[in-house]
């Protein structure tokens, strides 16, 4: 049975909105008694306001009123149908449609519509930052009970969060959609496959969008890797996949790997959710530099650099003929490289560059945002110079807290200090605003974001605040970020989507011997001049004036003018 996100919404098969009460009243007097009945409704669907009132296509907004009823209806922008994440009879939470013009909004339960209320569809201007820096993978991984956009097992059907946050791009990997997962042989130019899983995320991608969705290659299926190659972990490779070349790549590239992009391609799940329709960002291989030898964590690709590049490039004209829009990010490394990326970028320069962005993963690991941050050079340096090669936007396209302990959470405490649920909530969105500012990405993908941030309420309600404040907005293209003072206090420039000017601003605490005290207290700060409120990660403003003294915590704020 399929998940009822992928199910039929048209109406109906729901309940009529209408609550009828029965009232039997027994009237009981000296000449005997009598009965009365009074039917009471609960009147049509009525909208009170839209939070927020304003956003660009894939943007999350509540909607508040009464009579919405528990059973599903419809939302529509303007006319166009909206995709539901969370439905009840007071509050509803849809998606801005993609295509979607400004105009009314309006809830339709059961054939009745509601009034309309007003909503401002943005169009983004150029150099701001969009939903999909915002990102999610979503797949169960390897580890049992993780709760990250799970499926029952052998149901293929994902299970799409269902929290207020609501990111802007969804990363499938680790998500048993891989070739070393689909694709099961392949004999006289004819592959074999099972495609279940990957339609099962076809269906849900369809009923929940407008989402990007990045595709992550890596892995190569056992069937076409040298006899004797060893295997991958579960959660990467399954029991069929490893990292070992094909046994068919050569300079041309590789026939087996050729036909899997093609089918893949091609490919549309029985419901008709089709890969070049929903697919638009492939990210060319996950984690290729890791150490081979064995004494690090599993590797994803064996052979050289200029080997990768081979089978790659064929692969991404294959891609481009279906969709040409589609981006084509960089083979992902990760600390402990080298000199790898160099390597690979070479190869680009020397065979025809195909990358439109650069792919790096870093993983916070006990440490503050603000000290990893400072981190991303050398081997991982953004765009690391290469003769001939011509610097692309870069992404952040995997990251989480904690790399060591699965699945990845802020407190499991593997080194240092177990932070409080208040700094986790609090790094989260300093680690994005470090990256989009000081670091200049236009992307940060969260490993594991369902099982950390959309199940637990504080993470869920900062992340969807914090996208709310950043969408539409940017950094100033340089020295947007800057700190004084011990414990630290960081201040990021910043002009919001209506071009107001702000300022975010929080306290950054070090995991040391100081930590409890300052994560606690905060530190004192003074409203610049020019300022007049300021936006909290809970959606609360609160009015201040120049020169107030405030206490800034390690959960940062949007000063406004």
């Amino acid at each position: 049975m399929r998940n009822p996100l992928t199910s039929d919404r048209s109406g109906a098969k729901f309940l009529v909105p209408f609550v009828a009460i029965l009232f039997l009243v027994m009237l009981s007097g000296c000449g005997g008694g009598s009965a009365q009945q009074h039917l009471v409704t609960s009147g049509p669907p009525s909208i009170t306001g839209l939070s927020p009132n304003s956003g660009g296509a894939g943007a999350s907004v509540t909607i508040k009123g009464s009579n919405f009823g528990s059973s599903q209806g419809t939302v529509t922008f303007a006319g166009t149908e909206a995709s539901i994440t969370n439905w009840t009879d007071t509050s509803i939470n849809a998606k801005v449609p993609l295509h979607a013009q400004t105009g009314n909004v309006v809830v339709t339960v059961n054939g009745t519509a509601s009034n309309g209320v007003s909503f401002t569809v943005l169009t983004l201007s150029a150099g701001t930052i969009a939903p999909d820096y915002f990102g999610m993978q979503c797949g169960v991984g390897y580890v049992t009970g993780a709760y990250n956009c799970p499926d029952a097992q052998g149901s293929n059907d994902p299970l799409w969060p269902t929290s207020i946050a609501q990111p802007g791009l969804l990363r499938l990997w680790d998500s048993q959609t891989g070739w070393s997962w689909l694709m099961t042989g392949y004999s006289n130019g004819v592959g074999q496959y099972t495609w279940s899983q990957l339609d099962g995320y076809l269906d849900v991608i369809a009923a929940n969008g407008p989402v990007s969705v990045n595709y992550t290659f890596g892995c190569v299926p056992s069937f076409a890797m040298p006899n004797g190659s060893s295997t991958g972990p579960m959660g990467s490779c399954g029991t069929a996949g490893g990292p070992y070349p094909p046994t068919d790549l050569g300079t041309n590239g590789s026939a087996t790997f050729n036909q899997f992009v093609t089918d893949l391609m091609n490919h549309c799940s029985p419901n008709g959710n089709c890969v070049s329709d929903l697919i638009t960002g492939f990210e060319l291989w996950n984690e290729a530099n890791v150490d081979c030898s064995g004494t690090s964590k599993a590797p994803r690709w064996c052979g050289t650099p200029t080997q990768l590049y081979q089978m790659l490039k064929p692969a991404v004209a294959i891609i481009k003929a279906k969709n040409q829009n589609a981006l084509i990010f960089t083979p992902s490394i990760t600390g402990g490289g080298g000199t790898w990326m160099s390597s690979y970028l070479a190869a680009e320069v020397q065979g025809g560059v195909i990358s439109d962005r650069y792919n790096i993963h870093t993983y916070l690991n006990n440490d503050i945002p603000e000290d990893v941050v400072g981190m991303i050079g050398g081997d991982l340096a953004p765009n690391t110079t290469v003769p001939g090669w011509t610097t692309v936007p870069w992404v952040m396209g995997e990251s989480s807290w904690d790399d060591i302990s699965l699945p990845y959470g802020c407190n499991d405490g593997n080194t240092g200090t177990l932070f409080t649920t208040a700094d986790c909530v609090g790094q989260m969105v300093r680690w994005d605003i470090l990256l989009f500012a000081n670091g200049g990405s236009t992307g940060l993908y969260w490993y594991y974001w369902n099982t950390n941030i959309g199940t637990q309420q504080p993470y869920a309600t900062a992340y969807y605040y914090m996208m709310q404040y950043m969408v539409g907005g940017k950094f100033p293209t340089s020295g947007a970020c800057q700190s004084s003072g011990s414990p630290s206090v960081y201040s990021c420039s910043f002009t919001e989507a209506n071009n107001t000017k702000a300022l975010w601003v929080w306290v950054a605490c070090p995991n040391d011997g100081n930590y409890t005290s300052c994560a606690a207290n905060g530190a004192p700060y003074t409203v610049p001049s020019g300022y007049v409120d300021y936006l909290d990660l809970t959606g609360n403003k609160t009015n201040v004036s120049s020169g107030q003294g405030i206490t800034v915590t390690v959960q940062p704020i949007l000063l406004e003018q």
